[in-house]
């Protein structure tokens, strides 16, 4: 976005030239069956979130959170989607693929393990994170 300076706040409540960290891909059934792709993100801020379709809070007003989720609430149930200003939120893969123009692979936990490096206890540690995480751009 050209003019548009580093973290200038956005109308549709993103952050411009700010990484965002993608928690969850869900490929997902809406309640009447047909397929949707949302992508959970994070504002490493915790505070801050998208403001279009499948937004989960409105600053403003609490109660104006995307429709989607009350045409939706067998899925919100199933995914977890809670109306709080936390800086989780969600968005169609169609909205991320708009909104981001550069997506960074980080290791978590050092370099990346080869699956012949991984030990039996390490496969069973949830404590600390190993793989990859990855910081998304939006400009």
């Amino acid at each position: 976005m050209k003019g548009v300076g580093v973290e200038a706040k956005l109308k549709n409540g993103l952050l411009a030239h700010h990484a965002y960290a993608l928690l969850k891909i869900l490929p997902e059934k809406l309640d009447n069956g047909n397929s949707v792709n949302l992508m959970q993100i994070a504002n490493p801020h915790h505070t801050g979130e998208w403001k279009g379709d499948w937004a989960d809070y409105n600053i403003f007003n609490k109660e104006l959170a995307s429709e989607r989720w009350a045409e939706n609430p067998e899925l919100a149930k199933r995914i977890g989607a809670l109306r709080r200003d936390d800086g989780t939120f969600f968005m169609s893969f169609d909205d991320w693929e708009a909104n981001f123009t550069k997506v960074v692979i980080c290791p978590v936990g050092g370099k990346p393990l080869d699956s012949d490096e991984v030990t039996e206890e390490d496969a069973e540690d949830e404590e600390e994170p190993k793989g990859f995480f990855s910081s998304l751009f939006g400009w």
